[in-house]
């Protein structure tokens, strides 16, 4: 019996290795082995490689945002919702460029009117030079006057449009228009007031006296303004009309001070060069005390 066991088991060896070709075994590949022991170690490296677990975690675990906007409703039990922010809106560039284009003025007064330019500073403190300022100028009326009124006309503006945006109206005042209105309407108004006293003084034969005062008066306005500019640049690029309020007190009582030596330059000059008589009191009151109050009740009564 078991020899017949023996002899089936040698048959079937027989027939199998009769239908297959006899083949010799292979040595893997060191790619081969790398795989494996990719496999072997990280199981998920195939699915890792095609991206597809990535994908899937990130369709499940991914935050979902919404990409239509929402409508703007305010919810009355917000703590937030009678807050008032701060919105900065001295943020533009214009007033810059005034003053850039005002620094530019003076610089060409200095430059084409130099030894007048000086002149006009020592006659300030200095008697002796402000009557050879008075002889050396035929008249009141020449470029460097003109630049220098300009000059000071301009950073008056300025501050009157930092007075504005202090108080409140900077939707009104900050903007390059409003300026340019506003300087025009100063300039109109010491155009006025100057051919106004001329005629005045041209009849009462007192035009010595009104060339002496209209001198004084623009030297002294025209350092006033160069002195001036660096706080209206200042006060424009850092004042919050809510946090910063006393800068709109500061310049109106600035501005009334400048007012108030212009009339008092009057009675000054006729004083020291001996015209304060009945004539030069007229003239004072009639020509440089009443326009201003003409003018502070208009814009009074405008405001209210």
């Amino acid at each position: 019996m078991r020899n017949i066991l023996l002899l089936f088991i040698t048959f079937c060896s027989c027939l199998n290795l009769s239908g297959q070709e006899m083949t010799l075994p292979t040595v893997p590949s060191d790619s081969f082995i790398q795989r494996s022991f990719i496999w072997k170690t990280h199981p998920f490296s195939d699915s890792m490689r095609t991206d597809s677990t990535r994908k899937m975690l990130r369709a499940l675990y991914a935050p979902a945002f919404n990409k239509t906007p929402l409508p703007r409703n305010e919810d009355p039990l917000s703590p937030f919702l009678n807050l008032v922010y701060k919105k900065n809106t001295l943020t533009k560039t214009w007033f810059f460029f005034i003053s850039l284009l005002i620094i530019l003025l003076i610089i060409a007064n200095r430059s084409f009117f130099q030894t007048l330019f000086y002149a006009r500073y020592h006659a300030l403190y200095s008697r002796s030079r402000f009557n050879d300022l008075l002889l050396n100028m035929k008249n009141n009326i020449g470029p460097s006057s003109i630049m220098s009124v300009l000059t000071a006309q301009a950073v008056f503006a300025q501050l009157i449009v930092v007075w504005f945006i202090a108080s409140g109206y900077a939707q009104l005042a900050n903007n390059p228009l409003f300026y340019l209105a506003l300087l025009v309407l100063l300039l109109f108004w010491r155009l006025a007031l100057f051919l106004t006293q001329s005629l005045h003084c041209f009849i009462l034969d007192l035009t010595p006296m009104h060339r002496i005062i209209t001198l004084f008066k623009t030297n002294l306005e025209l350092f006033a303004g160069i002195m001036l500019l660096p706080l209206a640049l200042v006060l424009y690029f850092n004042i919050e009309p809510l946090e910063h309020q006393w800068v709109a007190p500061l310049l109106l009582y600035l501005l009334i001070i400048m007012l108030l030596m212009r009339i008092a330059i009057s009675v000054f000059m006729q004083i020291r060069h001996g015209y304060f008589n009945f004539f030069g009191m007229l003239y004072f009151c009639a020509l440089e005390i009443l326009p201003h109050l003409l003018l502070y009740s208009f814009i009074r009564q405008s405001l209210t």
